[in-house]
């Protein structure tokens, strides 16, 4: 097993390849959404945490890697049909409800849904990493076809409502390949990171 040469790029490219090489056998089986949540998880919380400037992450990737953390941030400021494309980005349904008690068809405002495309890509993003990250995922159908993802919203240090987004497998897969193909496009300097890192210190 070679070494990762980094988190932002390196890895979730490898989680990238794994999607796509095993999604054949995933769809024989019945498992592709699995396999489709199981490679965000990784492939999409990882770097998206190791790159944000709002928070640096310990790693100092946001630092050492700067340019692409920039490129990043230009990208997730674009509105979701300029991030993902027109037709993509009507796909998405956004949300708000009081509570995420029971199956989704029972939540207060699932049926209020808006369109997501003219919203930030940055807050579909936030969303979807979120959800990842503490479970608040859930599928509808038998065949699945919608996933559900929801947040937070925090105001004045209180729980205020939650915010979750509708989108079918196909269009989720497509937010995934739009996101790889964005990491792929940076030029990951390392020699030039390690410096960068070292000047800080």
């Amino acid at each position: 097993m070679s070494e990762y040469r980094d988190f932002v790029r390196d890895f979730p490219l490898r989680c990238h390849d794994l999607l796509k090489t095993f999604e054949p056998g995933a769809k024989l089986r019945d498992r592709e959404v699995t396999l489709l949540l199981a490679v965000a998880s990784a492939g999409l919380v990882v770097p998206y945490e190791r790159l944000r400037p709002d928070r640096p992450h310990t790693s100092g990737d946001a630092q050492r890697f700067s340019q692409a953390a920039a490129a990043l941030a230009e990208e997730l400021d674009k509105t979701l049909e300029s991030f993902l494309g027109e037709a993509s980005a009507r796909e998405w349904l956004v949300g708000t409800t009081s509570g995420l008690n029971g199956p989704p068809d029972a939540w207060s405002g699932f049926g209020a849904v808006k369109p997501a495309n003219k919203k930030r890509a940055r807050t579909i993003l936030k969303t979807v990493r979120n959800a990842l990250a503490h479970g608040n995922v859930w599928a509808r159908g038998n065949p699945i076809g919608e996933l559900v993802l929801a947040r937070e919203i925090w105001v004045d240090e209180k729980l205020r409502e939650f915010e979750f987004l509708r989108a079918s497998p196909q269009a989720f897969r497509g937010l995934l390949d739009t996101w790889f193909d964005g990491l792929k496009k940076q030029d990951i300097n390392h020699i030039a990171g390690a410096v960068a890192l070292d000047e800080a210190a």
